[in-house]
């Protein structure tokens, strides 16, 4: 029993290792770089080799789940009371000695594999935390002792010279080499978050929706649609917390040509999906592909609706961004002054603030309230519209309004923490 315990611990290890790497966000692996202690600059290197280093992590983790499983039949076989109870199980029901063992070896097979499968997907493995950097300092040996053992069966990558989490102007200037080497890594970080991210973080903010009233004239629904420019819009009764439908822009190209009393309204749809804003963005794509849907609407805790989502966004957590040939250049607005300022729109979402500056898409929960947007968060804060040049302190971080009216925000400064 000790054995599989310590075996236990050796799988937490590599699990707890594994996110480490994962989760180091660029701010924290340049405070890493900056450290002159060996164990930071252990981390360094094996963030720099990232993939050789979860290729270790990953045989390793096979292979201790595989003598956990050999151990757990070892125990079972050579127990003297379960031999005996199987023994006579057999006897009693005729039926042969080795259809009673291997009965017993798949059911503690699927036994180990279940625990460790949950162990894998337990969830306090899964989120940043700002204490990510100490731990990876403090399993990089561990980490090193499974690359060295490893080696032999990994085909060992070149080493990436330059940072792994530089904007897209820093990544536009690199070698096309290593441009490729960070965008798959990039996707790789995404892929491992995106069990984390709620429909909040990705939708459109009720103030973005565009959408039309039952009401509406034939002729300025046409205008709308025109003006919009977007192939499903939501059609409301008078207020966006009354959706009765969804109009898809599609349905309206046969009837371009009626007259201005045409009554559109036969064309909506509404079969309309209603989803929390608490809700997974993964469990909120498998619903788009079983029910053959591409958008639906966001409800807040009071019934309202908060904005909208679409398959598009949700994709784009995990891909970036996805442009065609009618989006605009930019839709985000930002500039980065240099390495711990940015520059943003005041309606920039929380969530590609975050993904820009490089950190957790959790790290203003606790102060961001009903906020969507880094404006939002602000007036959250401050309680009122400042003026411009006012400083806004949040947590570890500071908001200088760089442009402001009387009504609104309009252009924010985040300054990151100098460590």
């Amino acid at each position: 029993m000790a054995i599989f315990i310590l075996g236990l611990f050796i799988y937490l290890l590599i699990l707890f290792s594994e996110q480490a790497l994962v989760n180091l966000s660029s701010h924290d692996l340049e405070s890493l770089r900056a450290s002159p202690e060996r164990a930071a600059q252990r981390a360094v290197k094996l963030v720099d080799q990232l993939r050789y280093s979860l290729a270790a992590l990953l045989l390793a983790r096979i292979l201790t789940g595989l003598l956990l499983g050999l151990h757990a039949g070892v125990w079972a076989l050579h127990n003297t009371t379960i031999r005996t109870s199987l023994h006579h199980f057999s006897e009693n029901n005729h039926l042969p000695g080795w259809l009673i063992w291997g009965g017993v070896a798949v059911v503690l097979s699927l036994v180990v594999a279940l625990t460790l499968w949950g162990l894998d997907k337990n969830s306090f493995l899964h989120k940043k935390s700002t204490r990510t950097p100490f731990w990876l300092q403090r399993l990089s040996l561990f980490i090193t002792i499974c690359r060295v053992l490893f080696a032999p069966f990994i085909r060992k990558e070149k080493k990436v010279e330059s940072q792994q989490h530089q904007d897209a102007a820093a990544l536009s200037g690199m070698p096309a080499g290593s441009t490729s080497e960070k965008r798959e890594l990039e996707l790789l970080r995404s892929i491992v978050e995106f069990g984390d991210v709620t429909i909040k973080q990705v939708m459109q903010p009720r103030s973005k929706v565009v959408a039309i009233d039952f009401k509406t004239p034939y002729p300025e629904v046409l205008q709308t649609v025109r003006q919009a420019e977007f192939s499903r819009l939501p059609v409301i009764d008078e207020d966006l917390d009354n959706i009765t439908g969804i109009l898809y822009v599609k349905d309206l190209v046969p009837h371009l040509d009626k007259s201005d009393d045409f009554e559109w309204q036969g064309l909506i749809r509404t079969n309309v999906m209603l989803v929390p804003e608490s809700k997974r963005g993964s469990e909120l794509l498998q619903e788009f592909k079983e029910e053959k849907m591409h958008m639906a609407i966001v409800v807040d805790e009071y019934g309202g609706s908060a904005g909208i989502v679409t398959l598009e966004d949700i994709l784009e957590e995990v891909t970036g961004d996805i442009r065609d040939e009618f989006d605009e250049e930019s839709e985000i607005r930002f500039r980065k002054l240099d390495e711990f300022n940015y520059l943003f729109e005041g309606q920039t979402l929380l969530n590609d603030v975050c993904r820009i500056a490089g950190l957790p898409t959790n790290i203003f929960d606790a102060l961001r309230g009903n906020s969507d947007t880094l404006a939002g968060l602000a007036l959250e804060l401050r309680g009122d519209i400042p003026g411009v040049g006012e400083e806004i302190v949040c947590g570890a971080y500071m908001l200088t309004v760089t442009a402001a009216d009387s009504r609104r925000i309009e252009q924010l400064k985040l300054g990151l923490p100098k460590i």
